[in-house]
């Protein structure tokens, strides 16, 4: 039923998008009509009155093609509006930024669980956006890793009055939170893993995949210790023309 409601919207915005399209052709065509008429009211001296009332009547038309242009691009925003509520209401889960949260498509709406990923990269500011949505009795859970990329700052002196703080690393402080620790990962090689894990994490970091279970890629001479490998390169680097490396 859904599917076949939000169908008839589409239907309805498509006739509307037309009407839009006929809207702003009866508008050229009044705006040439009114060129012409203005060119014709120089070149016929004569026929001044005739003049004055095709251009009186052709800006008639034109003002009017612009008023329906503007009502039923207002009914085609309102249809579209409908049709996104209907979709986000119908959802189980809705994706977002945290931009996006405070658009006017998510106005109103509230959810029991608010989950944001990276959340050690977002401003307090920007993360708020999204912890705005949270329900009364909603749950809040943020994912990030607070030893890794701070929030992007620009202002050195919007940084040390705290905007460099994540909500993620400031919430870390209180000790009536107990955050839980992801420990396996499974990117990196154990003999690479080993260092972040003593320098950051206290040793608590597991392997998913065991060193045995990663087979070396072939086509490099790969040291005997295997997993991590030095190449030396002469060559200055390179860059694209956009600049990047």
């Amino acid at each position: 039923e859904l599917r076949e409601e939000l169908t008839e919207l589409g239907d309805e915005v498509f006739e509307l998008r037309r009407e839009v399209a006929r809207a702003e052709n009866i508008q050229r065509r009044a705006a040439a009509a009114s060129a012409e008429a203005v060119y014709e009211e120089k070149e016929e001296k004569d026929d001044k009155g005739d003049d004055e009332e095709k251009v009186a009547q052709a800006q008639d038309k034109l003002s009017w093609a612009k008023e329906d242009h503007k009502k039923k691009r207002r009914e085609v925003r309102r249809v579209e509006g409908e049709i996104t509520s209907e979709i986000l209401h119908g959802a189980d889960v809705v994706c977002s930024t945290l931009a996006g949260c405070g658009g006017a498509d998510m106005h109103g709406k509230k959810f029991d669980i608010v989950l944001l990923d990276e959340a050690t990269q977002a401003t307090a500011p920007r993360a708020l956006i999204a912890v705005n949505k949270l329900s009364e009795h909603g749950r809040l859970v943020l994912v990030g890793d607070q030893q890794q990329l701070p929030p992007v700052c620009i202002s050195q002196k919007a940084k040390n009055m705290g905007l460099g703080t994540s909500l993620f690393e400031g919430l870390l402080g209180h000790e009536f939170l107990a955050p839980a620790m992801l420990k396996v990962q499974f990117r990196m090689h154990p003999l690479i893993s080993e260092w972040p894990s003593q320098r950051f994490y206290g040793g608590q970091l597991l392997n998913g995949v065991s060193a045995d279970d990663r087979l070396p890629m072939p086509g490099l001479s790969w040291p005997q210790a295997g997993g991590v490998a030095f190449v030396p390169s002469s060559e200055d680097e390179g860059s694209t023309p956009d600049g990047s490396s």
